[in-house]
């Protein structure tokens, strides 16, 4: 059950009679999006077995006053008056009457539900006043760019940045021309639900602008803004286009004064004002151990599992492989980074190729991992930062991921960049229409067939090719280099083809762009080692020495 009240805390009861491994799963949405409307959780247990796990996830701050437990509901009977004053503290004094500040505007306000609909509102501007009235003038100076200071608020799990105070000439496009939630008009399709609190100004603009940078980066845009007092705007491409209308002086800080890039408080714009955040996005992970996603796939349990060695833990104190850290639900992001790390430390400590993360905080891998990790197909069940879903494709971005129960999501350790031997430099793709003579007439070596007298003895990897065709460019170098040859080039995956007079031959079809890289990728220029697929070569020199 729950109860609310005017400061929209919310206290949840739960009652869990068992270890319920789905609970995380089915709760760990509805918790990011209660903690993207602002709201804030008391987590309140009633049984012996209730999941703490459980309750620290869903309570907004998992500590000591947040996160209550208790036996039966005797005991909850006698708590009640504690539950009672968290949930309903005594309402602070309340600031006298103000009167509406001279700068708003008193022309009514429109109304805008997306970029292209900008249509005048009929409601008139708002009966009750912004909290102080603005009795200096706000410097006229503009705000600036350089090294921005962050916002030493109360802890928001989508960290941002003051950028400044803009103006907003209401010409569509606006100059941030998506409103992602308002606060001032509950018909809106767009309202948050939560109605501007003047009487505790200072606290509801925090907690505005920390919903605002959480609804923007949860469509990936870098910029958002907060304007009219209550209205959160922002767009994919804000970061070119907030600035459009120049600079303005009418923006006031949580206590109501004007607001200045030298004050760390965060700030809002009044009537057709922006006042500017970045989001800062979360770091791309930096890791001693080098890894590549590979993808959402399911683990149905059957032994043996897809990977089928537990190597690290932050969910089971018990289990001999815990790793003394606990899954940190308030602090996600940050803790998915450094678990994807850890995770992989401890696959190449066990000299293990795959890795995969499943059940939010277990590191899943395996000695024959990389042939049977994706046994059981492929999942959407896997989460990335903020607990939204991760992208099917997964170069689709640089985000980690993690797998929710009964899934894996799966990484790959790239082994170093070796150094050749053998200097060489790229040419270019070009086809090889197989009319004799060949444009490169000699097989020098080969990882397709075995039965053929230049065998490598080396199979092509697919499952590891970034460093696998590494490995064939040099040795098909050494090669070429040993023949006393000038040119080569790297056909169907896994063959070496040269000649003694490849210079002049090597082109004779034509260009082709049917090369790849890394990734399975289309070959670029800017890509460094390329091979050629069926009757492509991409053709390497090695210089004389």
């Amino acid at each position: 059950m729950a109860a609310t009240h005017m400061k929209l805390l919310f206290l949840f009861l739960i009652w869990s009679p068992f270890f319920s491994q789905s609970g995380i799963e089915i709760i760990a949405q509805p918790t990011a999006d209660l903690a993207n409307l602002g709201v804030n959780v008391v987590a309140v247990g009633v049984s012996d077995s209730v999941n703490l796990e459980e309750l620290n996830l869903m309570a907004t701050d998992p500590d000591s006053s947040n996160v209550l437990k208790m036996s039966d509901y005797d005991e909850l009977l006698k708590q009640v008056n504690k539950i009672s004053e968290i949930a309903c503290p005594t309402e602070a004094p309340t600031t006298p009457t103000i009167t509406q500040p001279q700068t708003q505007s008193t022309t009514p306000r429109p109304i805008v539900t997306n970029a292209t609909t900008a249509t005048p509102s009929t409601s008139p501007a708002p009966i009750t006043p912004p909290p102080i009235p603005i009795t200096t003038q706000p410097p006229t100076t503009g705000p600036t760019t350089a090294t921005p200071p962050r916002v030493p608020e109360e802890k928001c799990e989508a960290p941002f940045h003051k950028i400044g105070c803009f103006q907003d000439d209401m010409k569509v496009p606006r100059p941030l021309p998506e409103l992602l939630f308002t606060d001032r008009d509950q018909t809106s399709p767009v309202s948050s639900g939560i109605a501007l609190d003047w009487n505790n100004w200072s606290t509801y603009l925090t907690k505005l602008v920390c919903r605002c940078s959480k609804a923007a980066r949860s469509k990936r845009y870098n910029f958002f803004s907060i304007q009219y007092y209550g209205e959160c705007w922002s767009g994919p491409d804000a970061g070119e286009t907030y600035k459009r209308n120049g600079v303005s002086s009418k923006c006031i800080t949580k206590e109501g004064q004007p607001c200045t890039p030298d004050k760390p408080d965060v700030c809002a714009g009044e009537a057709e004002t922006n006042y500017v955040y970045g989001i800062d996005m979360p770091k791309e992970a930096t890791c001693d151990i080098p890894y590549e996603k590979l993808g959402c796939y399911k683990d149905s349990q059957q032994q043996p599992r897809p990977m089928n060695e537990l190597i690290l833990t932050d969910r089971d104190p018990t289990d001999p492989v815990y790793s003394g850290k606990t899954i940190d639900w308030g602090n996600w992001n940050t803790y998915l980074i450094d678990l994807v790390c850890r995770c992989a430390r401890k696959a190449a400590e066990k000299k293990y190729n795959y890795f995969g993360i499943q059940y939010f905080g277990e590191c899943w891998s395996g000695a024959e991992a990389g042939d049977t990790f994706g046994r059981d197909g492929l999942a959407d069940t896997c989460v990335t930062y903020g607990y939204n879903a991760c992208p099917a494709d997964p170069k689709a971005n640089t985000d980690q991921c993690a797998g929710k129960q009964f899934t894996n999501y799966v990484y790959g350790i790239r082994a170093a960049a070796p150094t050749c031997s053998v200097k060489y430099e790229r040419v270019g793709c070009y086809n090889d229409n197989h009319s004799d003579p060949r444009p490169l007439p000699q097989l020098i070596l080969t990882d397709r067939d075995p039965t053929d007298k230049v065998y490598s003895n080396v199979t092509i990897d697919w499952g590891n090719w970034d460093s696998y065709i590494d490995d064939l460019i040099c040795r098909c170098a050494r090669v070429t280099q040993n023949k006393r040859f000038t040119y080569f080039g790297v056909q169907n995956y896994g063959e070496c083809w040269s000649g003694s007079e490849a210079a002049e031959t090597y082109n004779k079809d034509g260009d082709s762009a049917n090369c790849i890289t890394d990734g399975y990728e289309a070959c670029k220029a800017s890509s460094t080692e390329c091979v050629g697929k069926e009757k492509t070569n991409f053709v390497y020199k090695v210089p004389f020495s």
